[in-house]
C-alpha cells in the first residue's frame, strides 16, 4: 500500500496537504528545510543520507536516485541481480516513512542509525543481494543470504556482537541488541587498533559496561551471540565459575 500511494503520488505528505488547502505547512517535519514530496524522500531527506552514511561505513552502498520518474525506470528494468541495492533502498525509505509518522504523532521514533542497523537485521534475504558477497569478506563467519537473525525467549534479549581486524591491524566492533520483537535496544560501533580477532571481539563484550540501558536489566534473560568461539566459551566458564 505504501508504495502503491507513493507510485501515485498520493501519500500523506506535507505538501500533498498543502496542494489541498488542508495544511499551511510543506516542509518536511524530521529537520530537512524542504518540501516534502517523492523526490525529497528519495533523495534530499537527510535522515536517508545518515542511513547511507552508516551503511557505507559497513561496506553497503545506497544507489542514489534524483526523481521518481528515474526510480521507476531503474525498478521496471532492472535485472533480478541489480535489484538488491534498489530494494535496500526502498526498505530505508519505508522505514524513515514510519519513524516520520511516530514523531508527528509523539510516539517513541528510532533515529537514521538506529533505522540503518534495523534495516540490514530484517531485510528480507530471500532475494539476491550481490553485496553480501562483498560485506562479510572481513567476517570470520562468512555471512550469507542463508543466515536469518533468531529471536530469543519473550521478555530476553539478544546481543549481537562482532569484530573484524583488517591486514594493517585497524580494527573496528559493532553491538547490536534486541529485544524479543526484534526492536533495537542499542546499535554501537567503534574502531581501534589491534592484531587480535579473539581480542578484539572481547573488547565488543567489554564496551557493554558502558552502554547498559534500563530495559536491558530488566530483562529476564539474555542471550550472547558472537563467532569467536573462544570468546564464547571463556563467557561460560565465568558463567559457571559465577564471576559474571
Amino acid at each position: 500500500m505504501f508504495w502503491w500511494r507513493f507510485a501515485q503520488d498520493a501519500l500523506p505528505t506535507h505538501g500533498w496537504y498543502l496542494r489541498r488547502d488542508l495544511s499551511n505547512a510543506s516542509l518536511w517535519p524530521w529537520g530537512c528545510p524542504a518540501a516534502e514530496d517523492q523526490d525529497h524522500l528519495l533523495n534530499g531527506c537527510s535522515s536517508l543520507r545518515v542511513i547511507a552514511s552508516t551503511l557505507q561505513q559497513w561496506g553497503i552502498d545506497l544507489p542514489t536516485i534524483p526523481s521518481w520518474s528515474v526510480f521507476s525506470v531503474l525498478v521496471t528494468g532492472a535485472h533480478k541481480m541489480e535489484l538488491g541495492p534498489i530494494l535496500l533502498l526502498c526498505y530505508a525509505i519505508f522505514h524513515i516513512w514510519w519513524a516520520r509518522n511516530a514523531k508527528i504523532h509523539g510516539q517513541d521514533f528510532c533515529t537514521p542509525t538506529i533505522l540503518a542497523a534495523s534495516i540490514m537485521e530484517n531485510i528480507n534475504c530471500s532475494y539476491e543481494f550481490p553485496f553480501w558477497s562483498y560485506w562479510s569478506t572481513n567476517q570470520s563467519g562468512q555471512l550469507t543470504p542463508s543466515i536469518f537473525w533468531c529471536p530469543p525467549l519473550p521478555k530476553w534479549i539478544k546481543i549481537n556482537v562482532d569484530g573484524a581486524v583488517l591486514p594493517n591491524n585497524g580494527a573496528s566492533i559493532g553491538i547490536l541488541v534486541r529485544n524479543h520483537k526484534g526492536s533495537v535496544l542499542l546499535a554501537a560501533g567503534s574502531g581501534l587498533q589491534h592484531w587480535d580477532p579473539g581480542r578484539v571481539e572481547l573488547e565488543a563484550l567489554l564496551s557493554l559496561k558502558r552502554l547498559v540501558t534500563s530495559s536491558m536489566l530488566a530483562a529476564k534473560g539474555v542471550v550472547i551471540e558472537g563467532d569467536c568461539k573462544n570468546v564464547i566459551n571463556l563467557l561460560s566458564v565465568i558463567e559457571k565459575l559465577g564471576l559474571a
